[in-house]
């Protein structure tokens, strides 16, 4: 039995955030409590790094002004602040990683494994940067003058995403033949937020030689991922020179990813299996669009406590939202 956390109306800004901040920190959980893979990931945000009223100042969880804005921030819940998936003896603050013989990393939490970077000058040193072009039929290509159509020869390059990971998969890296770009959700998955800027924000013990710079995503919006801060972005040109960590297993997403309740005002995810407001706070669904006014204050808090790994997942992807 999966239990489900559902974000619902509340008449106070704080309380939606509250609500929010604790469907991302408990993830999706089995019966005992247990997280399963396909979870979303914790954040990295540690117990010395919630907010207080009236103020960006971090302050320590525990302390009176931290639980008098909220008594469930991001550090103070989730996997990290749970004994038992906080040993930091296979990643940091509840994250857990294996190593995969061959220099790949298995995350225990989603599933899925992921390409190590080298620094040995190879084919997956992590100097090495790549363009995104995906379609002869698309105007991907700058060639100076205008906008063009790659040709496959520059599609199958070493120096594209794609040729790059013809190459990991013909030489079968850690044993398999099925790596791939990851969603802009999965990359963002391993991203450590509690890492100050400018990073590299990630667990280097387990990602080591990673740059603190743009990795390219799958998404079709031309997303990526930047690993001072974890930003995530969307609609850059595919003749950037981005760099690439690879994935493989099972994707996180699923399809449909989204459906709408009967009378569309929520939507499921079935990836996270949360179940989100499909119009902020103080709007509502009159059947076309969402109509009403929504509070001044929510964006700024949307923004001030951190909680960017649940986020993300609706605002990416085949969004309904």
């Amino acid at each position: 039995m999966v239990k489900i956390l559902r974000v619902v109306k509340q008449t106070s800004m704080v309380a939606v955030i509250v609500m929010l901040a604790s469907a991302r920190a408990w993830g999706v959980t089995d019966s005992s409590g247990t997280v399963v893979a396909g979870a979303l990931n914790d954040t990295g945000i540690t117990a010395n790094q919630c907010y207080q009223a009236g103020s960006n100042a971090l302050v320590h969880c525990a302390s009176p002004v931290a639980l008098a804005l909220s008594n469930a921030q991001d550090g103070m819940l989730g996997r990290d602040t749970n004994a038992t998936t906080n040993l930091k003896i296979d990643g940091k603050l509840g994250l857990s990683f294996t190593s995969v013989a061959g220099g790949c990393v298995q995350d225990n939490v989603t599933g899925l494994m992921w390409e190590v970077k080298t620094a040995d000058g190879g084919s997956r040193d992590s100097a090495k940067t790549y363009t995104n072009f995906d379609s002869t039929l698309s105007a991907q290509k700058w060639n100076g003058a205008a906008a063009v159509p790659p040709t496959q020869a520059e599609i199958d390059a070493p120096t594209n995403s794609i040729g790059f990971k013809s190459i990991v998969n013909t030489q079968g890296l850690c044993g398999y033949h099925d790596w791939r770009l990851p969603s802009a959700d999965e990359l963002q998955s391993i991203v450590d937020y509690g890492v100050a800027f400018p990073g590299p924000a990630i667990d280097a013990n387990w990602f080591p030689n990673t740059q603190a710079l743009a990795y390219w995503t799958d998404s079709s919006s031309v997303g990526y991922i930047i690993f001072n801060n974890g930003f995530v972005g969307i609609g850059a040109s595919r003749n950037g020179s981005f760099n690439v960590r690879l994935v493989r297993a099972g994707q996180l997403s699923k399809i449909p990813r989204y459906t709408l309740s009967a009378d569309g005002q929520e939507v499921t995810d079935s990836q996270t299996r949360l179940i989100w407001r499909r119009c902020t706070e103080g709007l509502i669904w009159n059947g076309t669009t969402c109509t009403g006014k929504a509070s001044p204050f929510l964006t700024k808090l949307l923004c001030s406590m951190p909680q960017p790994k649940l986020l993300v997942t609706a605002y990416l992807g085949d969004c309904l939202i």
